[in-house]
């Protein structure tokens, strides 16, 4: 189990830092931008973190990059000179390291499909820009690739993504290169068909909180050696469970090998709902949508293995 600290911090500005004590890895609170006040999606190009604040009406969205080397904040700003874009709900995110350049891809639920809207990431200017969208077929709730470990990122034009359902897990390849496409998922690219059914739990207490929790973000680690997703679930009372799907395994019915419990210490949240989760190194990181007396808590979390 994995427990947060009741103990709020954050650095000037709303930076990064470690603030870690016995029970706590909380590394900062993500300030509201106006009216940008409800976390959702995350994304990591391994050098910074990337987490998405929006307008509780969908209506636009805010892009925070985190430094992970100095834990400085950046707000992105379109070449307009706004600092907010519109890709809606912006459930979940994903980075990807292409020549050079971090392109960040934004998951949004349209007419009973799914959008992903396509950024490129100029750093030195701190800008954020359209560039294309990808269309399916299906709703989704979570994405994640390939994204900066074990690929060479100056040819590599094709990078496998992972879109995640309710319930299921599709595979599918991108081109880097192309910046307008519709994706058609269907059962031949499911990877992962229930994780109920494959995920063997003897603790009744646990299995029946996870029952009841729904489907968040989803993050991807690659090596030479395993390929794992983590898997999001929460819900709004605070039951929280990140699970790692092994995809090396062929066994399915022993592809799920662990469930993170993540609590928070006490009666100190109207609200601690897990969102999504990225891998760097040994290390894991996901960020919380938190509210206590209508308070903004919303917060970046690290965990060591």
């Amino acid at each position: 189990m994995i427990t947060a600290s009741q103990v709020f911090a954050v650095a000037p500005n709303g930076d990064m830092r470690d603030v870690r004590q016995k029970d706590s890895n909380m590394l900062c609170i993500v300030p509201d931008e106006k009216e940008s006040t409800c976390m959702q999606g995350m994304a990591t190009d391994g050098t910074y973190i990337y987490v998405a604040k929006i307008k509780t009406d969908d209506s636009n969205v805010r892009i925070i990059r985190y430094n992970l080397n100095n834990g400085a904040r950046t707000v992105l700003k379109n070449k307009n000179g706004s600092d907010f874009c519109s890709s809606g709900h912006a459930g979940d995110m994903t980075a990807v390291l292409y020549k050079g350049d971090t392109y960040l891809f934004i998951l949004n639920k349209v007419g009973g499909g799914s959008k992903i809207d396509k950024y490129i990431i100029n750093q030195s200017r701190q800008t954020i820009e359209k560039c294309g969208t990808y269309k399916l077929n299906v709703e989704l709730g979570g994405i994640a690739a390939e994204a900066f470990q074990n690929r060479n990122l100056n040819v590599d034009r094709y990078c496998n993504f992972y879109f995640k359902t309710g319930g299921k897990v599709y595979n599918a390849v991108l081109d880097m290169q192309a910046n307008n496409q519709s994706i058609t998922l269907n059962d031949s690219n499911v990877i992962v068909g229930d994780w109920k059914r494959v995920w063997k739990c003897n603790d009744t207490e646990k299995r029946d909180k996870l029952a009841a929790c729904k489907s968040q973000g989803i993050g991807f680690y690659g090596s030479n050696s395993c390929k794992i997703l983590y898997m999001v679930y929460s819900n709004k009372t605070g039951e929280n469970f990140i699970i790692e799907y092994d995809l090396n395994s062929k066994d399915k019915e022993n592809r799920v090998f662990n469930a993170h419990e993540v609590t928070i210490a006490g009666k100190c949240r109207d609200k601690f709902e897990l969102e999504s989760c990225v891998v760097i190194g040994t290390s894991t990181y996901y960020n919380t949508e938190c509210k206590k007396d209508g308070i903004n808590y919303d917060g970046i979390y690290r965990y060591f293995k």
